[in-house]
């Protein structure tokens, strides 16, 4: 046999006995009926991989270790052999891992790099694992309860990934899970696993209608669920089933339904209960138990729905571990305990019944708390109460992260209350941040007109701090914050619009010290989320992950996943970033909060770009920008363009680079004028001819965010023109203008070191205002 220029002959042959078991390995093991070949030798190629050792082998193939020699990596290249290749049902099976497992990018799935196919021999390339499977240490030990559950948890966020993109995985067991020597689960082998098509036409479950092929039954006996057995329509919850079968073992160190031959253990599946977990190991407590019963009920409508379900409650119950440990005494306190309720019970429900009506009373004082960001109580609200219940509820929404809701809500009480000018300015602020300049401009007008000398203090100033971006752009409202803290020195979100606000202005130093004065322990709301990153961005990476399991961002929910990312991504490791960001989009969707998904998809593109894979960030970023223009997100479909247009470049796609330029210029009145300025300067440095069709930029007068623009676009174009004197004279006169000063720095550099200077090195800070100015720090890093 050949591949590429080298050839390989068989180099080991391992005999077996009759019963198929390798000489000199113990019984037990896996078999086969023919010889175990290694057909390759080290240093052989495939592709740009090069082979240095084997790792074993299996029934559907060898696998290697080999070196990547494009990104300087070790991977696991799995090879199916000739006599399999020519096998329809074998060849499927491996090209459907492959697919179904490169569809996915979840750090509990063992990710598939690439799939191809030398000399009639088709080979997948994998992430390289070191560790064991999850039966081997379970073989090993008994384990503790707590690590059950954690390994349970990520199996769990695993699935949900598979399922959130349409893949059930049909074969989850011990042997298919994998413990790295860093303690990560990874789910090994989707050679079973079918796409399934969620019915969401009713708004229910998305796994509730979701089929494969029926009358096939695919699995493996013990861990596959009663309706699999019998080859009918699986869904999503076969993997749950599946899932309650390795916990209930986790735990128990035996099988829920064990069986003496396959037919017994196939009974026991359709037929019989398992014991419960508790009695057979008693310090299990009764919710982990219950958990591990949801998920072996024979009907699959009795089981959890998703996957995320049961990640959830799981992760819930790991961080309450030291609290639910119950043992055997435990148990009869507990008993007595309950007795000793039903005793109370008249005299604890007059209690609620008292705690109820002094509730009431008090939440119906002028000093009822509103919304605690902006420590907004009831006395500064000039709004009817319809009007009033609207705004609370929805800075709620806007808090949980579900903008389009609060937009909504806010939008009612605007119209049922024509007096109430807070609704109108906040609808102001949110269209100002979504980049729809025109629609910010009029709710700030509204608002303002609705003010009269009436209004409380408070008010007016909120009114003020919220409108005044959309009334006047160029300003920066640092004395109505500061009015405000002084009012309210608890509200947390006018700090955070401070520290904004001092990066807009490149005060980094002081921005971060405004993030850390706020206390994330003791907030319930999304943008917690932006001051734990926003600190990792500024250089407090250390700061950013200690706070942020202690903060009250509920581990594995959309909003957190975009902290971890935003400090994967200040690390310096963009590949996670991309990983985390990806996991970040699927939650934020199941979850319905599309603000945070979108932006997740705009830096996750961003991301792809730092970590040099060029066709897969324009391939996000273009499905950025579609997101962004449905959801009216004008400034995030600009950024998505350009960036998009960065990616194509570097792909060499000019066609597709100067498209996304065009499509980027017919947005730029509704995006700030330094982002504009970064979109013509690359346009220029890449010499794209979109360069001479993209619109003159309106520099507005005295906009401090675009100081020395002007000249810096002129030194620009005499580079490109190939005047470099000239070029470098006019971005003197830019700097002494006070471009570096604006976010236009980056830019600027970029210009100095294309003229010879040396690459300026530029302090990581947050991924805004303005994205553009992305690529010149992108740029900078590689010079």
């Amino acid at each position: 046999m050949r591949i590429g220029d080298i050839e390989c002959v068989t180099v080991a042959t391992i005999t077996r006995d009759a019963g198929g078991t390798p000489a000199g390995q113990p019984p037990g093991r896996r078999r086969y009926d023919r010889p175990y070949n290694v057909t390759l030798l080290r240093g052989t190629r495939l592709g740009h991989y090069e082979i240095t050792a084997i790792l074993g082998s299996g029934g559907m193939g060898e696998v290697y270790r080999a070196r990547d020699d494009r990104l300087q990596r070790d991977v696991a290249i799995k090879v199916l052999p000739h006599h399999l290749a020519s096998d329809d049902e074998a060849l499927g099976r491996f090209q459907r891992e492959a697919r179904a497992v490169a569809a996915l990018t979840h750090p509990n799935i063992r990710a598939i790099f690439d799939f191809d196919v030398e000399n009639d021999m088709p080979y997948a390339v994998g992430e390289l694992l070191q560790g064991s499977t999850l039966r081997a240490v379970m073989s090993k030990e008994k384990m503790p309860i707590t690590r059950c559950i954690a390994i349970a948890a990520a199996i769990s966020d695993g699935l949900a990934a598979a399922h959130a993109k349409g893949i059930i995985h049909r074969d989850i067991k011990p042997e298919n899970v994998f413990i790295t020597d860093e303690n990560q689960v990874k789910i090994l082998d989707f050679g079973l696993a079918r796409t399934y098509v969620p019915n969401k036409s009713d708004g229910s479950n998305p796994t509730a209608s979701a089929y494969t092929e029926p009358g096939t039954a695919v699995g493996t006996i013990g861990y596959m669920a009663p309706e699999q057995i019998r080859g009918r329509a699986c869904d999503a919850t076969c993997d749950l089933f599946s899932l309650g079968c390795v916990l209930y073992e986790m735990l128990t160190g035996t099988s829920p339904f064990a069986g003496d031959s396959h037919a017994e253990t196939t009974a026991a599946v359709l037929r019989d209960t398992p014991r419960p977990p508790e009695e057979i190991r008693p310090e299990i407590s009764e919710t982990l138990a219950d958990v591990v019963m949801r998920c072996l009920e024979k009907d699959p409508t009795k089981r959890y729905a998703t996957a995320i379900e049961v990640g959830d409650v799981l992760r819930h119950m790991e961080l309450t571990a030291p609290t639910e440990r119950h043992t055997v005494r435990a148990r009869a306190f507990r008993r007595t305990v309950r007795r000793a309720r039903i005793r109370f019970a008249v005299m604890i429900a007059g209690v609620i019944a008292l705690a109820s009506a002094f509730t009431y009373a008090y939440t119906s004082q002028r000093g009822m708390v509103i919304d605690t960001g902006y420590a907004l109580q009831r006395s500064d609200v000039t709004a009817s109460g319809d009007a009033l219940r609207l705004l609370r509820a929805g800075l709620r929404a806007d808090a949980e992260g579900n903008r389009l809701q609060a937009t909504e809500m806010l939008q009612e009480a605007a119209r049922l209350d024509p007096i109430a000018p807070l609704p109108r300015a906040f609808l102001a602020s949110f269209e100002e941040a979504a980049g729809n300049h025109t629609a910010a401009e009029g709710w700030a007008k509204g608002s303002m007109r609705a003010m009269n000398d009436s209004s409380p203090p408070y008010e007016a100033l909120l009114v003020r701090y919220l409108t005044l971006p959309a009334l006047r752009p160029a300003a920066y409202p640092l004395g109505a914050t500061s009015s405000l803290l002084e009012l309210r020195p608890g509200a947390w979100r006018l700090r955070l619009g401070l520290a904004h606000l001092r990066l807009s202005k490149r005060e980094l130093a002081a921005a971060l010290q405004e993030l850390q004065r706020i206390d994330v322990t003791k907030v319930d709301d999304r943008r917690v989320a932006l001051v734990i990153a926003d600190r990792a961005s500024l250089g407090d990476i250390a700061g950013a992950e200690a706070v942020l399991p202690r903060s009250g961002l509920l581990p594995g929910s959309a909003i957190e996943l975009y902290a971890r990312a935003r400090i994967a991504w200040s690390r310096g490791d963009a590949h996670a970033a991309v990983a985390t960001y990806d996991r970040c989009v699927d939650r934020a969707t199941l979850q319905n909060v599309p603000d945070i998904a979108l932006e997740a998809r705009l830096l996750g593109g961003m991301a792809s770009i730092g970590a040099g894979r060029f066709a897969d960030a324009e391939t996000r970023l273009e499905i950025a920008a579609a997101v962004a223009r449905e959801a009216e997100h004008m400034r995030d479909e600009f950024s998505a363009n350009v960036l998009a247009a960065y990616a194509a470049d570097r792909n060499g796609d000019e066609e597709s680079r100067d498209r996304h330029l065009l499509a980027a210029d017919a947005l730029a009145d509704e995006v700030p004028s330094d982002a504009v300025v970064s979109m013509h300067a690359m346009a220029l440095r890449m010499r794209s001819p979109a360069a001479a069709q993209l619109h003159p930029i309106r520099l507005p007068p005295g906009d401090r965010a675009t100081l020395g623009a002007a000249s810096f676009l002129a030194a620009r174009e005499a580079l490109r023109a190939g005047d470099a004197p000239r070029a470098a004279k006019l971005l003197r006169e830019a700097t002494m203008q006070g471009v570096e000063s604006t976010y236009l720095a980056e830019d600027a550099a970029l210009l100095a070191a294309d003229l010879g200077g040396p690459p300026r090195k530029f302090r990581a800070d947050p991924p805004y205002p303005n994205l553009p100015r992305f690529v010149a720090v992108w740029e900078l890093e590689r010079k």
